[in-house]
């Protein structure tokens, strides 16, 4: 379900652009809203899509390295990544939030004709933070507990 809104969310940022694009060169005419509108449902994609590229280990991994380690050194590299991973994720959380709080007692809104306030599209980052956050914080449990962090019980790669 997520790549299936991550995939609507890429559709209608390619679609309003290619509509933007056509309403410039034809008609020279510019939707205020339509950069907003896209920049807004990519980075609502990126999350998504950014939380099933990890559960499905679909991101880079660096396997000809630690496949060829002795299995005490892969459990600490396997905890080093999930630590880096808590402390990156947490570390978006509180900017975000800190980000967040501040657009809102500004009270500032977009440009466009939307008149958006931003720091309720800010809230994007700290809500994609936080899952981030519950994965590594996962992956880290796991692999405390002597599990391999990235891989579920069955076999297959989280």
């Amino acid at each position: 379900m997520l790549l299936n809104l991550s995939t609507l969310a890429l559709i209608v940022c390619g679609a309003i652009m290619l509509v933007e694009m056509i309403a410039r060169s034809a008609f020279d005419v510019s939707m205020g809203w339509a950069d907003e509108v896209s920049r807004e449902a990519m980075l609502f994609a990126f999350f998504l899509s950014m939380g099933c590229a990890h559960r499905h280990a679909h991101f880079i991994r660096s396997g000809m390295f630690v496949d060829r380690l002795s299995p005490r050194a892969r459990r600490i590299f396997d905890r080093l990544g999930a630590l880096c991973g808590v402390a990156f994720s947490l570390t978006l959380l509180v900017t975000g939030i800190a980000r967040v709080l501040r657009l809102h007692r500004l009270g500032t809104v977009t440009e466009s004709s939307l008149e958006t306030p931003v720091w309720l599209i800010g809230l994007l980052l700290p809500i994609g933070a936080c899952a981030l956050l519950i994965y590594f914080i996962g992956a880290l449990r796991r692999s405390l507990a002597g599990a391999h962090p990235f891989e579920q019980s069955d076999g297959e790669l989280l």
